[in-house]
């Protein structure tokens, strides 16, 4: 399996992350950043990289050490702890791993106990198949080469189902799961994520969310083939655009226009 920093460095095959880079910010940013590299897409903020410490918990464990170092609290006032301090950025910068706290690191170990005390959870998490794997194909309307790198993805009794873990402040209550998903256009990363299957294939997608904040609640959600159909709409109008612009070589159609793709299918 490929490193993560090589999945996401390359910009020849179009992610999720991509798409929706492309609708919030236009498309010349989308040029800036995936195609001329003139220019770099915002980096991880401390909530993202919380969640992907909760991710790597959750589904590659064994790689927990590897990937995060717990940094202790230091007074920069101090010599010795502002030595320390920058010990540990040139630690971070040859490695490549994310810093966290030792109360994040805490609450990143509460956060996968409980994804895996929700039964429907554990059974999903628990079941043979693949565990942050990338994929590649090719758009069948556009010819664009895309990629996903899914959580998980099995085979059970003949359908292919591809698991998403979310973290989230709210309580994953139906009416926030669903607000989640519009906002964030989580409908568009499951319909690109199963559009990697054969057409002809069965496949489902399931989310698990679960709070980063106490209580920790987790809530096990099935996108239902509306939420597929309405995500594989925008899919298409943004990749639609991005096409047009590779052949036209015009990439001026700024985030006014991009950001209504989605208001106009919601």
């Amino acid at each position: 399996m490929e490193p993560p920093v090589d999945y996401h460095a390359d910009h020849s095959a179009i992610s999720n992350s991509m798409l929706r880079n492309a609708e919030r910010h236009g498309l010349p940013m989308y040029r800036d950043w995936y195609i001329d590299h003139v220019a770099s897409p915002p980096g991880a903020t401390e909530a993202m990289n919380f969640g992907t410490r909760v991710h790597c918990g959750v589904l590659e464990p064994e790689k927990v050490a590897e990937r995060f170092l717990v940094v202790p609290k230091l007074d920069l006032r101090k010599t010795g702890d502002k030595r320390r301090a920058e010990e540990i950025q040139v630690e971070l910068a040859a490695t490549g791993r994310i810093a966290l706290t030792q109360q994040q690191e805490t609450t990143a170990r509460r956060v996968v106990e409980r994804v895996f005390e929700n039964q429907e959870a554990a059974r999903l998490l628990a079941m043979d198949g693949e565990t942050e794997k990338p994929g590649y194909w090719i758009d069948r309307t556009t010819g664009l080469r895309c990629k996903r790198k899914v959580d998980k993805r099995f085979v059970d009794d003949g359908v292919v189902v591809v698991i998403d873990l979310k973290t989230c402040r709210e309580l994953p209550t139906e009416r926030n799961v669903r607000k989640a998903i519009r906002d964030r256009c989580y409908d568009g990363q499951a319909a690109h994520y199963l559009d990697a299957e054969p057409p002809e294939a069965l496949k489902r997608f399931a989310w698990i969310f679960v709070q980063s904040v106490e209580p920790h609640a987790v809530a096990v959600w099935w996108a239902s083939s509306d939420v597929i159909h309405g995500g594989r709409e925008i899919n298409s109008r943004t990749l639609g655009l991005i096409s047009e612009a590779m052949t036209s070589g015009i990439w001026t159609i700024p985030e006014e226009i991009t950001q209504n793709i989605v208001r106009k299918v919601r």
